[in-house]
């Protein structure tokens, strides 16, 4: 388990009768269910959503991309990643495999993310890392942060290494 992209770009598949076959482009996440479930079904939404709905895709309709996708994972480390434009930017939080403490990718020139860019182009690192602590500031309303709250839930039986090209240079 990782916020690499072989890990986070899986197919939503949604069907049912007056569901229209299709795909679209646009990122989704699991956070998007629950709204386009309360749209789908011409419900009076939550107060609080985080997600949007993907309900106009299932008639054949375009869904607005988002700006940045934000991700976040607790199994070997404590990461968070956003994606932005053609670029991610992953901030390891707590790591018992030996991952760098911050990871820079172009996707579009590297979208395998073997080159970490992060020492080489340290102001799109810092910008990136300012619009992902923007995020948690926002959804954890400046409180408690709940991957601070729980431990990591590694294996014991099982350590995983850092692949060579995810490794900090030099190390």
């Amino acid at each position: 388990i990782s916020l690499h992209e072989d890990c986070l770009r899986l197919p939503l598949i949604i069907t049912g009768p007056d569901i229209q076959p299709g795909a679209v482009a646009q990122n989704a996440q699991l956070i998007d269910i629950l709204p386009t479930l309360v749209d789908w079904c011409d419900l009076a939404p939550p107060s609080r959503l985080d997600g949007h709905s993907l309900a106009p895709a299932l008639t054949g309709k375009d869904i607005p991309d988002r700006d940045a996708i934000f991700v976040s994972e607790n199994t070997y480390e404590k990461q968070r990643a956003v994606r932005k434009g053609g670029w991610k930017y992953m901030r390891m939080e707590e790591s018992l495999a030996g991952m760098p403490a911050q990871c820079l990718f172009n996707l579009e020139t590297d979208p395998l993310e073997t080159v970490n860019l992060a020492d080489e182009d340290p102001d799109r690192t810092a910008e990136l890392d300012a619009v992902l602590e923007d995020y948690v500031q926002t959804v954890t309303a400046g409180g408690l942060d709940p991957l601070h709250q729980q431990p990591i839930s590694q294996r014991p039986w099982s350590k995983p290494k850092a692949p060579d090209h995810a490794r900090a240079k030099g190390k």
